[in-house]
């Protein structure tokens, strides 16, 4: 056990429900994606100027989106995870989400009846190099052994 979150070693995405598996005594309600960008226009406007002057990145961003939109096989990923995954920009974060973020957006948090949890930091999303089905193996391997490491927060 680790972060607060037991998640038994024989669940795999797609195969079941990560909250509906018998035996977790502490289901995962769903994960949240934290962009390291501000949504709406606005927020896409300095995204992309950053992104393409100054080389500035979210690697968030460079797995779920191509240039111009969100990617097909993202959606049919997440549609197969089996728990719901919402994807935030920082400007849309509840204050204590943005409280428990702080600093170290981009990142996935892991949402439970008890608390959160950081389940993959920004150096996890970047070793996936933009790739959705990286990214996925990646979430699969930290959910199947608890890798919250060192964003664990008050779970």
């Amino acid at each position: 056990m680790r972060g607060g979150l037991t998640v038994p070693r024989r669940c795999v995405a797609g195969s079941a429900s990560w909250a509906s598996v018998s035996g977790m005594t502490r289901p995962i309600d769903r994960l949240v994606g934290v962009y390291r960008a501000d949504g709406g226009l606005r927020g896409e406007v300095s995204y992309l100027l950053g992104h393409y002057l100054k080389g500035a990145s979210c690697t968030l961003c460079d797995i779920t989106h191509s240039p111009f939109r969100r990617k097909a096989s993202w959606d049919a990923a997440v549609a197969r995870l089996g728990i719901p995954f919402d994807l935030l920009h920082l400007n849309e974060l509840d204050p204590e989400l943005a409280v428990f973020v702080g600093d170290d957006a981009a990142m996935v948090v892991a949402e439970t009846p008890t608390g959160r949890f950081g389940l993959l930091g920004n150096d996890d999303l970047k070793d996936a190099r933009g790739d959705v089905e990286a990214f996925f193996a990646r979430l699969r391997r930290a959910l199947d052994e608890h890798e919250a490491g060192p964003f664990v927060r008050g779970a």
